[in-house]
């Protein structure tokens, strides 16, 4: 990769030094016979996203230089990436050949969620909602082959989907319900047709996440424009989808949901919250892998600012972050702005945290190995 001087630099007692002589740099991990340095293990916790179409690019170029050195562990496409089926190939092959192991990530989930759509040359596929109102299960294992199938073709192998939140259909959440992202009310509905789409999905390789853990379905505010406080609408059974495909070996990933439940934390949302993590997934036996909704939504970037976000996040529990550097997400929102040196600026933040205390080294490491469990299950490595 093309050194840049801004990029790789951390700052001491307000001096500041190449990221290569960090104190920290040399820390390494021991998986088999290979060894993977520090800044790599923190690098493979970061989905990035970023604007562009080609691989000539120049957002897209840096973005393939951190793939390429190992210190990003993911894009994520939206649909201004995504113009006609031959371009979308020739992209996804650019990033797949500068990082073979990398995700490259969507949220193709049908309906009113889709990123690869009818007008650019793709399928149009129905949503969630009418999907499990209008078709029996193996009519909707066949619309999810059809669409894991596409996913495969054009090169993402990761799915943000699907969102197993619980609907209300007398007063649906205004960006799950209202939009029919959800499956409906009834929780073996959910988990049954859910089910049908991860099955789908992993016959062609590709990877899902559980979404969005959790009480997001019955809220009554939107955590794109800023916090959603749930305390008041959370229920049980909202919670009863997630830990039935945890049992049933479902769960590639969990999403988790920048939602506040003050009964359970008082200060944090439930993604920068280590007692909601703690308490609702791992102390229940999930050990998988935990991803954030995006990091530059209103409800955590306008309130925390993206370094807090970042540690939090970690700390809270979390093993992939994602930071969309997203327009429509940082449009109005204070503290947010696109960067596409965000890899390194990550990496310099997380280990700065760990100089400081504020991470330990073997929470990196549990994130690592976490990840890199589901890439070998799903023959993403």
């Amino acid at each position: 990769m093309e050194q840049m001087e801004h990029e790789f630099i951390f700052s001491i007692d307000n001096t500041t030094y190449p990221l290569e002589n960090h104190p920290l740099n040399h820390d390494v991990l021991n998986i088999g016979e290979a060894v993977i340095t520090l800044e790599k293990q923190i690098g493979s916790m970061l989905i990035m996203g970023f604007e562009g179409v080609s691989s000539i690019d120049p957002n897209v170029q840096k973005t393939i230089s951190y793939l390429k050195s190992g210190l990003l562990g993911g894009t994520i496409l939206y649909r201004y990436n995504i113009e006609n089926p031959d371009q979308l190939g020739e992209l996804t092959q650019s990033l797949h050949e500068a990082n073979p192991n990398a995700f490259i990530a969507a949220d193709q989930e049908g309906g009113k969620v889709q990123r690869l759509i009818k007008d650019n040359g793709f399928t149009k596929f129905p949503s969630a909602y009418e999907v499990a109102n209008n078709y029996d299960i193996n009519g909707a294992s066949d619309i999810y082959d059809n669409l894991a199938k596409e996913l495969n073709e054009y090169g993402i192998n990761l799915n943000f989907a699907p969102v197993v939140d619980t609907n209300d259909e007398e007063k649906p959440c205004s960006v799950i319900g209202e939009l029919g992202r959800s499956f409906g009310g009834d929780n073996e509905k959910i988990v049954k047709y859910a089910s049908a789409f991860i099955d789908s999905h992993h016959k062609y390789n590709v990877c899902t996440s559980l979404k969005h853990f959790s009480w997001h379905g019955l809220a009554s505010g939107d955590t794109h424009k800023g916090m959603v406080d749930v305390t008041e609408t959370a229920q049980e059974r909202e919670l009863k989808p997630f830990y039935d495909l945890i049992a049933s070996d479902k769960a590639d990933m969990i999403m988790t949901a920048h939602v506040v439940n003050t009964k359970l934390d008082p200060l944090h949302p439930i993604t920068l919250s280590p007692t909601a993590l703690k308490t609702l997934l791992r102390d229940k036996g999930y050990d998988g892998v935990i991803v954030t909704d995006d990091l530059h939504m209103g409800a955590i970037v306008g309130g925390y600012g993206i370094e807090e976000a970042i540690i939090r996040s970690i700390d809270a529990g979390n093993d992939l972050l994602v930071i969309s550097n997203n327009k429509a997400a940082c449009r109005g929102v204070a503290n947010c702005e696109q960067d596409y040196d965000m890899p390194a600026k990550f990496i310099d933040i997380i280990k700065q945290a760990i100089n400081e205390g504020k991470i330990s080294q073997e929470r990196i490491e549990e994130s690592y190995n976490r990840i890199d469990k589901l890439k070998n299950k799903l023959q993403l490595v």
